[in-house]
This record gives C-alpha cells, sequence and structure tokens, in this order.
C-alpha cells in the first residue's frame, strides 16, 4: 500500500513537472478556429517516421487542370503528384527539405524551374518542369556556404532574375540569383537571425519575403532583388494570435488589387494562421482541417510545410488549392503524405470566422 502511495505522487509530481514545462497558448476554441477538410490525399510517402515536409504548385500554362504538385521527401527525394493526389513521378535526388518553383522568361524563352534545399551534399538541386509532356528532371545542382541547408524558397526579382532564399541551421538567409542560361549560381546578401528560420515565401509582386523563425514568429523582409532594404516582425508567438511553435509552412495566397493573404503553419497546435497579404498585415482568421464528411481523408496534425496557389487550376479548383504536409497520417494508419483543401473552403471558413 505505502508503494502504490508512493508510485501516485511520484505521478503527480511528474504531472505538476510537466504542467509547469507544457507549452501555453490559446486553445482553438477561445481563439475561434474554423474548420475545413480536404478533399483528396497523396498516397503515402515510402519512408517512415518524420519524411514527408514541403509542397510545391506548378501552374500548367498549357491546360491548369493538368497542374502539378510537388512533395519533398526530407529522407530520400521529391514526389510529382496530379490535382487528384496521385503520383505522376518520384526524382531520388536525395534528402531535401524543402522545395518552391517559379516560370521565369530566359532569353525569350519561359522556363518552369523547381529548386529544393538538398541537406545529402549541402546544395540547392534544381530542376525544370517540361510544360508539354510535364515530366520533371534534374538540370543541376550549386552549393551554399554553410553547413546545413533547411528551409527554402524562390522568388523573382524586380529585374526579371530567378532568385534563391536557403535558410539555414545557423540563423542565416542565404539569397542568390540563379543565372540559367549559363547556369551559375550569384551569392548575393547573407541576412543574419536570431534563431533557426524554415518557411518562406516571396511576394514577387511587393518584394517581401515573408519567413518564419520557428521559436520566435514571422517576419516580413522588403528587399531589392535580394538586397534587404528593410525588415520588421508581422506576429510573434508571444503575441498569442494563434503562432505558437513552430512556425513552420509560409505562402501566400495572391489575389486582385494587391488583396490576398499570407497562411503560416502553428505547427505544434495543428492549425494555420492567415493574415492580409498586404499593409497592415493583419490577422485574418486561423483554420485546421478536420476529417472529410464520409470518413475517407483524414484530418490533419503537427503540418510542416505548406503550399497554396490562387490560380485557376480547372472547374473543380476555380479559386486555387491548399496542400499541407500531415505528419500523422491516419484512417487507416500509414506514413506521412499530404493533403489537398479547395480553397474555396478556406474563403469559407475564414468568411464564417469573422
Amino acid at each position: 500500500m505505502k508503494m502504490r502511495t508512493s508510485i501516485l505522487a511520484g505521478s503527480a509530481l511528474l504531472a505538476i513537472a510537466s504542467c509547469a514545462t507544457a507549452p501555453q497558448y490559446a486553445s482553438n476554441e477561445e481563439l475561434g478556429v474554423a474548420s475545413v477538410s480536404a478533399f483528396a490525399e497523396t498516397p503515402a510517402v515510402e519512408t517512415n517516421e518524420d519524411a514527408a515536409d514541403d509542397p510545391a504548385i506548378w501552374v500548367n500554362p498549357n491546360d491548369p487542370s493538368k497542374s502539378l504538385i510537388l512533395g519533398t521527401n526530407k529522407q530520400s527525394g521529391i514526389y510529382v503528384y496530379d490535382l487528384s493526389g496521385a503520383q505522376k513521378q518520384f526524382l531520388p535526388v536525395g534528402r531535401v527539405n524543402n522545395v518552391d518553383v517559379r516560370s521565369v522568361n530566359i532569353n525569350g524563352d519561359e522556363r518552369h524551374i523547381a529548386a529544393a534545399s538538398n541537406r545529402t551534399a549541402n546544395t540547392i538541386t534544381v530542376m525544370e518542369i517540361d510544360a508539354e509532356t510535364t515530366e520533371v528532371k534534374t538540370i543541376g545542382e550549386f552549393p551554399v556556404n554553410d553547413p546545413e541547408v533547411y528551409g527554402y524558397c524562390l522568388g523573382l526579382g524586380q529585374d526579371g532574375s530567378l532568385l534563391s532564399f536557403v535558410n539555414t541551421k545557423s540563423a542565416k538567409v542565404f539569397v542568390h540569383r540563379i543565372h540559367l542560361d549559363t547556369f551559375r549560381a550569384e551569392e548575393v546578401a547573407i541576412w543574419s537571425f536570431g534563431s533557426q528560420m524554415e518557411g518562406c515565401a516571396n511576394d514577387d509582386d511587393t518584394n517581401i519575403l515573408f519567413l518564419g523563425e520557428e521559436e520566435h514568429g514571422l517576419w516580413r523582409v522588403i528587399h531589392e532583388n535580394g538586397v534587404e532594404i528593410k525588415r520588421e516582425i508581422m506576429d510573434t508567438i508571444a503575441d498569442n494570435q494563434g503562432l505558437v511553435a513552430d512556425v513552420e509552412g509560409v505562402d501566400i495566397w495572391v489575389g486582385p488589387n494587391d488583396e490576398g493573404y499570407v497562411i503560416v503553419s502553428a505547427q505544434a497546435a495543428d492549425r494555420y494562421v492567415v493574415y492580409s497579404r498586404t499593409a497592415p498585415y493583419e490577422k485574418v482568421g486561423i483554420i485546421n482541417i478536420k476529417p472529410n464528411a464520409d470518413g475517407t481523408v483524414d484530418g490533419v496534425s503537427h503540418t510542416d510545410g505548406l503550399t497554396v496557389s490562387s490560380a485557376y487550376l480547372g472547374d473543380n479548383l476555380p479559386s486555387g488549392l491548399l496542400v499541407v504536409q500531415d505528419d500523422a497520417n491516419t484512417e487507416p494508419r500509414a506514413n506521412q503524405n499530404f493533403k489537398l483543401v479547395d480553397w474555396r473552403e478556406v474563403e469559407k471558413a475564414l468568411g464564417s470566422a469573422q
């Protein structure tokens, strides 16, 4: 009996200690979080444990309904999916963490480029998408002068140049200009922050990089062709508006007349905070992703990377698409994967939350 009392007392002490150290933040109920559901999901990635990470959407200029989703497996390579979530291709390029895409004009030709941070050789792997066949192929890589590449995004400079932003474990952002005609990467700038960064998205229209500092908050950095002009904190975990550690995936839904949204994964709380794309950059609402009505696609937890597009992607997705990584892929339980959400559902949820 004494032993049992001792065990119970020990358990109580552990519970108290756990409560003292557990992160404290406002709940979904307190914040009025609205729910959406995914209409489809990709197959589970082949690698177990922490593997799926970051997606990107390529808009097919010839037929938007045949656009592609690229998704990283940070243990082995990049998956290519169609807009139903079906796998079309796998590129075994290595330990790629984050991926992004841009279409850029090179000597009068439109080229469709994907690039990813690759921790196998501490490089940026550059790929090209054939608009006719929709095949993705690697075309090269370039090194980054840091011990470990991590988060990643692409952007277009005011001069039309292709910019590469790679975040490293040393809290730096290395900015390169990629010259596809000569396949040369020119280092433009190095930005330093206080702690580890990952998710980022460049607004090509406003020359602002939105950047997540995992244990702190969301930044916006105004730059000119990759050279920093000004940085401002947009929201912090301490503000308790919905962001929590880790601040992970970041992307932009670009609307008409400078309208639109910045969407950010608040990983530990299984939710996404949505902000206005332009000043005063106010929080618009918060969403999470629950199972769909018939139970064929499960809800989403602990999202790492995400991507969004506002492009018309066919009659089934006229307002675009949100794609998120799902940490605990259930029903049935399997390795991690990516979930697909019709952006109209997000807009409806944001409207109901206001």
